[in-house]
């Protein structure tokens, strides 16, 4: 099996350095345009790491759901699940297997 070298990256930025994950952020605020400097604000001091080269990508125009991808620590992970409209999805890696 093919390790992510992602996953495997630890978050130094805090004590005792601990595993990081991607993770597949979806962002619910109906009503709302969001471009990625909006979402970057509205993430600000969750300490997740927004990757730049996906999204954020509107999926469902109707609900306002928006989704984008970060790097996650689990500190960043407890401060995403607390807000309101904000749902995580463990991103692994798709690989070609034949």
């Amino acid at each position: 099996m093919h390790d992510d070298p992602i996953e495997k990256r630890r978050d130094s930025s805090s004590e005792g350095a601990k595993y990081v994950e991607r993770y597949m952020i979806e962002i619910r605020r109906p009503g709302e345009k969001l471009d990625a400097q909006s979402l970057k604000r509205l993430l600000d001091g969750t300490g997740v790491e927004l990757d730049p080269s996906y999204g954020p990508f509107l999926v469902n125009p109707g609900e306002g759901r928006y989704v984008v991808r970060g790097i996650v620590s689990p500190e960043a992970k407890k401060k995403l699940e607390a807000k309101e409209g904000v749902t995580l999805f463990k991103d692994k890696r798709v690989i070609r297997t034949i």
